[in-house]
Parts: structure tokens; C-alpha cells; sequence
């Protein structure tokens, strides 16, 4: 027990380091825009961060919206030095998204990214649990705890549609009581079940990705801008209990669901983006 507390006020002391004005309750996961083949248009991502910055307080880069998990490792450098300098200027902070489907790579991926480590927009690492519909709990705690033993601050992302499998609640406590590192938890299935289970996990922080939103909710957000400012919207009534008017808010949103992640409100004229 005594280590339990120990590992909880740690992380406590980490998340308050790491984000001196609280862990922002809207994060996106980016699109890249792209001039060409493997190369970014850094004139479209700085113009969509600056959009997204006016709703959104954090990002997850690359996005797990298709391409970060295309990306290697160099590729992931390049989109960074473009976006890091770009999100601390508009104050908004960086999950690095090290999408990867197998332990080995999701290790060598850290250690390529060391240069980006001290980056003042820079807050930690999001993983997924390596593919596999066969892994068992203790086959995905072992691979997670191999990543979060590096002791670099980061998040666990629930994505069963593309690992095909999930981290169940005691898993997720389980580590949470390990690893001081282990911040934040996101989960993408659309059930909620680690969220919903009355587990303790020490004060990680869980990111929610669900339509109803309740009150207590942090979650993801499409990268939108559109999007963004009506979930901020919402995020806001509901915590203020105007629940008739957030109900009213997610009609709205309903009507620009097919907005999606595809939707780009940046002053550059007419020219599409390949990203």
C-alpha cells in the first residue's frame, strides 16, 4: 500500500510538472499534411495547430488518425521538428505518438525521438499494446512494461480496432501502481470499460472518446476545428449542468459528424492537402 501512495504522489508531482496549468480536458490526434511523398507541408500544420490551439490544449503527433502508423521513425522526426517549435508558440502540449505493433519497434522509436525528449512542448509518449488477438493480460502488461520501464512520462491508448485486443481494468491498475511514469490512459473502443470499471489507478488521468460525455469526462477529439470548439463548448456546459444545452450541443455536432478529421479551416486559399 505504502508503495501504492508513493507511486500516485509521484506521478501527481509529474503530471503537475508537466502541465503547470492542469492537463488540458481537449486533445486532438493531428492530420499531416503533405506537399508530396513523405514530405510535410509545414505551411498547412502550422496554419491547422494554429486553428486547433484556440480549442484544443494538447495533440497527439503523428495522429493516429491513419498515417502515424505508416511513419518510421525518420519520418516521425521530420513532422516533429515542424510541429514541436509551432505548438509551443501557440502553448499547446505534445504527446508523441509512437505507434507501433511491436515491442522491439516501439523501443527503437523511443530512442530516435531522444532529441525531442527536452522539448519545452514536448510531454510524453503514447503507446499502444502490440497487435495480437491471441495476447493474453499478462503478455500485454509484460510488452507495456517494457516501454514504461524506460521511465520516459506516458500514455496508454486503448485501440482495439487496430491492435486487436484491450488492456482490461486490472491490467491498467496493475501498472498504474508500478510505474510513476504511466500519466495519462486513453481508450478509443468506444465502451469505456477501464473508465467505468471503479478501479483505482492512482490518479491517471483518463481521456475519454465517447458521444454522451458525461460530466466527470476528459477525452480526444477530432481535429476538426469545428469540432474542437463544440466539444469545448460542450465541456464546458456540462461542467457548468446545463445538460439540456449540452444535449442540444451534440445535436449539432451530429450534423457536422461527417466534418470528421478531414476538415481544415486554415487561411491558405483553395489547395488541397494529400494528408
Amino acid at each position: 500500500m505504502t508503495l501504492i501512495v508513493t507511486t500516485q504522489a509521484s506521478r501527481k508531482a509529474l503530471q503537475a510538472r508537466l502541465f503547470p496549468d492542469g492537463i488540458p480536458r481537449l486533445w486532438c490526434p493531428t492530420l499531416t499534411h503533405f506537399r508530396a511523398a513523405r514530405e510535410p507541408d509545414a505551411v498547412r500544420i502550422r496554419a491547422h495547430l494554429s486553428v486547433l490551439a484556440r480549442n484544443v490544449g494538447g495533440i497527439l503527433v503523428p495522429g493516429s488518425t491513419g498515417e502515424g502508423w505508416e511513419m518510421n521513425d525518420a519520418d516521425i522526426r521530420v513532422l516533429l521538428g515542424i510541429v514541436a517549435d509551432a505548438a509551443a508558440k501557440s502553448g499547446v502540449r505534445v504527446l508523441i505518438g509512437v505507434l507501433k505493433t511491436r515491442v522491439v519497434e516501439m523501443l527503437a522509436c523511443l530512442d530516435a525521438m531522444a532529441e525531442f525528449r527536452a522539448h519545452p512542448a514536448v510531454a510524453g509518449f503514447t503507446i499502444c499494446p502490440p497487435t495480437g488477438a491471441a495476447l493474453t493480460q499478462t503478455e500485454i502488461a509484460d510488452a507495456l512494461r517494457q516501454v514504461l520501464a524506460r521511465g520516459w512520462p506516458t500514455a496508454l491508448y486503448q485501440l482495439p480496432q487496430v491492435t486487436q485486443n484491450a488492456m482490461r481494468a486490472e491490467t491498467v491498475a496493475a501498472l498504474a501502481a508500478e510505474f510513476q511514469n504511466f500519466i495519462l490512459f486513453k481508450d478509443t473502443s468506444g465502451a469505456d470499460c477501464v473508465a467505468q470499471s471503479g478501479s483505482e489507478f492512482g490518479g491517471v488521468f483518463m481521456v475519454r472518446c465517447g458521444t454522451e460525455l458525461p460530466s466527470s469526462a476528459k477525452f480526444w477529439n477530432a481535429s476538426g476545428p469545428r469540432i474542437a470548439k463544440g466539444l469545448r463548448r460542450r465541456a464546458r456546459l456540462q461542467r457548468q449542468g446545463h445538460r439540456r444545452a449540452a444535449r442540444q450541443g451534440r445535436r449539432v455536432m451530429a450534423r457536422h459528424k461527417t466534418l470528421g478529421s478531414q476538415r481544415v479551416e486554415a487561411p491558405l486559399g483553395a489547395r488541397p492537402s494529400n494528408g
